[in-house]
């Protein structure tokens, strides 16, 4: 194990004893809409009744990992399962619970590299085991890796003693149509995310250098190839050819970054669109934002969705997108990805006006998007009582 902050497996409990401990099988602890949502959960939760702790594969860091030490959380860093090989990863976690433990559950968030975790957590003996769907897709390949992900959807069903999911699709996804599972919606503090004021909002495009008459869009996801921001560019491109005064901000980083970079300097676009890199204050980017666009290939529930939503603002999204992300409030639309030009009509068609903060705040509450529902059924998955 390597770069592992080490420190006693339990904290002094009110009533004496240590605080149980649960251990999050994680990648990278970056803004993305798992490590969002376990971010949201992890702020919420009593930590003098339950403490996390984050088993991440990879050595990057994170732009949470000093909040979670802050909040009393550990990061366990582990070598990628591609690099060690399935039988070795297994035996890494397995080290990693006896030496750091003792954990009443191990919760995997890493779609089918949780069935190494939960394999792990089974012969180790972790009674509450945790898998947790938040993709309805995965990267594609050939015959090993289909090989792989029906081994692991196999090894998950056999070691996990709960199975949860943001959604349907995501449920089906992972567990198939006859392995039941669990709701935990993708919940939004909506303390914070609620609709700008003009005086934030104005503050949001002092901080971008964005002037008023300028139309703000943002992409706001990891610079991958599912999230597809190549078709941004080409939407930013047709923009910019009808004399649209208008700047798009991209929110987040990943491995397609510096193609990106150079496909929007060969388009003309480098005064257009703005790389912003790793950004974690999304509460103040969408204040300043005029509309969000989505254009992935595939999505489950993505958390940025449901907190623009919480904030008013409306969004564009590919129809590989959940519709069950849709919480009835009327600020997402559902478009294909066969014209972009679709895309720059429906952009110019919206316009900047947000729904009431209190009627709004209510009506995302009411769809059952708020995060104390999904940190109440932590606490029962956990087997941890409801009330201290």
């Amino acid at each position: 194990m390597s770069g592992a902050q080490r420190r006693p497996a339990g904290e002094p409990h009110a009533a004496g004893g240590p605080v149980p401990r649960v251990l999050h099988v994680v990648g990278a602890m970056n803004v993305g809409g798992a490590e969002t949502l376990l971010m949201n959960l992890y702020r919420k939760i009593d930590r003098s009744r339950v403490q996390f702790d984050f088993l991440i594969f990879g050595d990057g860091e994170g732009v949470f990992d000093r909040e979670i030490q802050e909040l009393g959380g550990r990061l366990l860093r582990l070598p990628l399962p591609r690099e060690r090989g399935l039988r070795r990863s297994v035996r890494d976690v397995r080290r990693v619970l006896r030496t750091e433990g003792p954990f009443i559950a191990v919760h995997a968030h890493v779609l089918h590299a949780s069935a190494l975790a939960l394999r792990a957590a089974a012969l180790e003996g972790v009674e509450v085991r945790i898998a947790h769907s938040h993709s309805t897709g995965d990267v594609t390949g050939g015959l090993g890796r289909k090989l792989y992900t029906q081994w692991a959807r196999s090894m998950i069903r056999r070691s996990a003693t709960h199975a949860v999911a943001c959604g349907e699709d995501a449920g089906r996804y992972l567990f198939g149509d006859h392995h039941p599972w669990q709701l935990l919606r993708n919940g939004v503090d909506l303390e914070v995310f609620t609709p700008a004021s003009e005086e934030r909002r104005a503050a949001a495009r002092t901080a971008l250098d964005c002037p008023e008459e300028l139309m703000l869009l943002g992409a706001i996801a990891r610079l991958e190839e599912v999230k597809n921001h190549s078709f941004l560019l080409d939407v930013a491109q047709r923009l910019d050819q009808r004399g649209v005064a208008f700047r798009m901000v991209f929110a987040g980083d990943g491995s397609l970054r510096d193609r990106l970079q150079e496909e929007c300097g060969a388009r003309g676009l480098q005064s257009r669109v703005r790389f912003l890199g790793l950004h974690r204050d999304v509460r103040g980017l969408m204040a300043g934002l005029d509309l969000l666009l989505m254009p992935s290939h595939y999505e489950g529930i993505p958390v940025v969705l449901m907190e623009a939503q919480a904030s008013g603002l409306g969004s564009l999204v590919s129809t590989g997108v959940s519709r069950e992300v849709d919480l009835g409030v009327d600020l997402v639309e559902f478009l294909p990805l066969e014209d972009p030009g679709v895309w720059v009509d429906r952009t110019l068609g919206r316009t900047r006006s947000r729904p009431h903060a209190e009627d709004l705040t209510e009506r995302v509450r009411a769809a059952g998007a708020g995060i104390e529902d999904s940190v109440a059924l932590l606490y029962r998955l956990y087997g941890l009582e409801t009330q201290p």
